[in-house]
């Protein structure tokens, strides 16, 4: 079309705009960080954490403001499972896993990759020259970056049994002169949660009855789960109203305020009647329970036995069955949640993941819109000529106005989006019901992974290209399905995540660091005090450290990433050196605010980890599939189907793992369970007379 002309400038996709304005954001944050820790580490604030447990261990030999950074990179794995627990070890063992897998991989782009893309035959200019689309599309070159995934397929498998070896040898329990595995029997609770029995069975001597004729002098004691909805919420109200009647004390206390007559008198009417009702609840016995008993045994073979023959003779009740496993810390246990039962979570997840699509559909707008003024600001159309005139082909990614708009907007759009999902998700998971946290991190983990992989990697992808493809459809001819599928291989395409790794790098791990929503939520609380119990409260607070190290949107987040610096790193090699940075900054960053501001937590079941193994896996995948579409488009199909069949491969094998591994898990258990049967019971462990106090399966509304 004789209107239209194409701007043909070197693109340098705002590289240096974005490496400017984060580089100079994140030396900013390091510095403000830094000089208010030196300052407040004299008088602990939520800056600096409450410290005292960290100081007795690691000692408080500070003596520069950037001190923190050796001290939090020289703290070993003994010192971190005192502080933080098993998880945190394991999570940060996780990452140094990733940082050296990636640090292979980036060694490999930057010394074959990158150099073959630079002396391409097309000899293109700016930025680029460093994709794949420097080369000829029948160029042999193409080869390089099939044996980079192949390597890096075998470099990951290796990286996965090496892990797992860990997991295998030290993992559970770690003692600070050196790492060992206790036994299976040392780790075992004495506690069993039974799940699916009749809510009409309000009592526990009926159930302890039934379960005596199986282990007669083996139970201990039977604890039934009730429904604390209504408690919990008479709780809430009690304090909302003792808070109200302080705040009217002090009023009146003060001669500049007038209070109503009997406005007092009223709140302690009120106080009275939510107390009578909660002391009614406690006394009464409840018509219909949740489903839900723990069970504890004298011992812990007695125990083991009760999971593993799971009462085969006595778990069918009006064709129910119970479900038995170990229980887990009481701390775990979401009370409000044991009365929701399982059609009613089902029905609340379906609902809230179409809500979840839609809302995260419409927010992926902005940066679509962002990202297309780039492509309209290249071409020069009469219509638009008049509102793009100022961006002309010395703008588009050649000033600093121009990457500021079409490279730094967009990437920290997709910051904000990248920051603020998981917050959405942790409020979608929360009202999904689930009885146990662990369960209700895992949902959250897997919701995490997934949404951020589709609404921040794959969704941005194809609305960029098919806006760019339509575009130019309006301006051209119609292109066939490959021409719109190589759109997502241009440089427009990938360089927008090679900013967004920039940026996260930069200001996300800054952000990371500062912990602004614990920050936020204590000069809030500070704000509401009005009493000087809620001035008290705020201040003790304010000295101890945020809220607790959230290990499945980390474990989410991480692997997302990672997956974005895999997928394009087969045709831009230039965004692996970012993504170690990427990867190596977070590691520290997390570390640090595992040690010194997050509280230590309740140690996971093992889900989150091994849903993390298998999102791994699905990050090799995707990038092996990225590299087959690539040739795809360049019309390899010889080497198209290499890669495909190393992706068939890589899944076999991972299933064939998988299953090995859950065969032989299921032969020791049955050779377990044959020894337990074979062994006599009898015995007590002398810890095993004080375990049963240990830990007390009621809600404590019930107990005081």
């Amino acid at each position: 079309m004789d209107n239209v002309d194409v701007i043909a400038t070197p693109y340098d996709g705002g590289l240096f705009t974005v490496l400017t304005i984060n580089i100079s954001i994140g030396l900013l944050i390091l510095v403000l960080f830094s000089i208010c820790r030196t300052r407040e580490r004299k008088s602990p604030s939520l800056i600096h954490g409450s410290a005292n447990d960290t100081e007795s261990l690691l000692g408080n030999n500070e003596e520069t403001t950037f001190g923190w950074i050796p001290r939090t990179l020289k703290t070993k794995e003994t010192e971190v499972f005192e502080l933080c627990g098993r998880d945190a070890v394991i999570y940060l063992r996780f990452q140094r896993h990733l940082l050296v897998l990636l640090g292979v991989y980036t060694f490999f782009g930057l010394v074959v990759l990158l150099p073959i893309n630079l002396y391409g035959e097309k000899n293109l200019e700016g930025f680029t020259a460093t994709t794949v689309y420097n080369l000829a599309p029948d160029s042999p070159k193409l080869w390089a970056n099939i044996a980079a995934i192949l390597i890096f397929s075998i470099l990951g498998f290796v990286m996965l049994f090496n892990f797992k070896e860990f997991l295998a040898t030290s993992t559970t329990v770690f003692v600070k002169s050196s790492m060992q595995l206790l036994p299976d029997s040392l780790l075992t609770p004495l506690t069993v949660m039974i799940e699916g029995i009749p809510k009409e069975m309000t009592d526990g001597t009926e159930l302890k009855h039934q379960l005596e004729s199986e282990y007669p002098g083996k139970i201990y004691e039977v604890q039934m789960g009730y429904d604390m909805r209504r408690m919990i919420r008479l709780n809430q109200l009690l304090q909302m109203n003792t808070a109200k009647l302080e705040r009217q004390q002090e009023k009146q206390q003060s001669l500049r305020h007038n209070l109503k007559p009997g406005s007092i008198e009223s709140t302690l009417q009120r106080i009275d009647r939510i107390n009578n009702e909660m002391e009614s609840l406690r006394e009464k016995k409840p018509k219909q329970g949740t489903g839900v008993a723990f069970v504890t045994f004298v011992n812990k073979n007695s125990a083991r036995a009760c999971i593993l023959q799971g009462l085969q003779h006595s778990v069918q009740n009006n064709a129910r069955e119970w479900k038995f496993r170990s229980a887990c810390d009481p701390r775990q246990i979401i009370w409000e949640n044991l009365g929701v039962s399982k059609s009613s979570r089902i029905l609340r997840s379906i609902f809230i993941n179409i809500g979840l699509v839609c809302i995260l559909t419409f927010m992926t707008v902005p940066t679509a819109i962002l990202s297309t003024f780039q492509t309209l600001g290249r071409i020069r159309v009469p219509v638009l000529e008049a509102v793009f005139h100022s961006l002309t082909a010395e703008t588009v990614s050649a000033t600093f106005l121009g990457g500021f708009l079409f490279s730094f907007l967009p990437s920290l759009v997709l910051l904000i989006m990248f920051t603020g999902m998981p917050y959405l998700f942790v409020v979608a998971t929360y009202y999904e019901g689930h009885h146990i946290r662990s369960k209700q991190d895992h949902s959250l983990m897997r919701k995490t992974f997934y949404y951020l992989l589709v609404f921040i990697l794959l969704l941005p992808s194809l609305t960029l290209t098919f806006l760019d493809v339509f575009i130019e459809r309006r301006i051209y001819q119609a292109e066939s399905m490959i021409q719109v599928l190589s759109k997502i291989f241009l440089a427009e395409s990938g360089s927008l995540f090679v900013n967004v790794i920039i940026t996260l790098a930069y200001i996300g791990n800054g952000l990371d660091l500062l912990r602004i929503p614990d920050w936020i939520q204590m000069k809030w609380r500070s704000f509401r005090a009005v009493t000087s119990r809620e001035i008290r409260d705020a201040a003790e607070i304010s000295k101890k450290r945020g809220s607790p190290f959230a290990y499945g949107i980390n474990y989410s987040c991480l692997l997302v990433l990672f997956a974005v610096i895999l997928l394009f790193s087969s045709f831009i090699p230039l965004i692996l050196p970012f993504g170690f940075l990427y990867m190596w900054m977070k590691y520290v960053v997390d570390k640090y605010n595992l040690i010194f501001r997050c509280p230590k937590d309740y140690d996971s079941d093992g889900r989150i980890l091994q849903s993390s193994l298998n999102h791994f896996i699905i990050c090799i995948v995707l990038c092996q599939l990225a590299m087959a579409a690539l040739l795809l488009v360049k019309g390899h199909h010889d080497q198209m189907g290499v890669v495909l069949g190393v992706t068939a491969a890589t899944l076999l094998f991972y299933t064939f793992y998988t299953y090995r591994r859950q065969n032989y898990r299921r032969k020791r258990a049955q050779r377990m369970e044959s020894v337990i049967r074979n062994q006599e019971v009898d015995s007590l462990e002398p810890e095993a007379i004080l375990e049963p106090h240990r830990y007390d399966y009621r809600h404590a509304l019930l107990t005081s």
